[in-house]
């Protein structure tokens, strides 16, 4: 159990920096 809780912990770490980089590039080309 607590290692799916790590597995997914991590995706969702790596989804949400995505969509932060994604943010600041949008803000920054606005």
């Amino acid at each position: 159990m607590s290692a799916l809780f790590k597995k997914t912990s991590v995706a969702w770490s790596d989804s949400l920096g995505i969509l932060a980089d994604y943010w600041r590039d949008y803000a920054i080309a606005q």
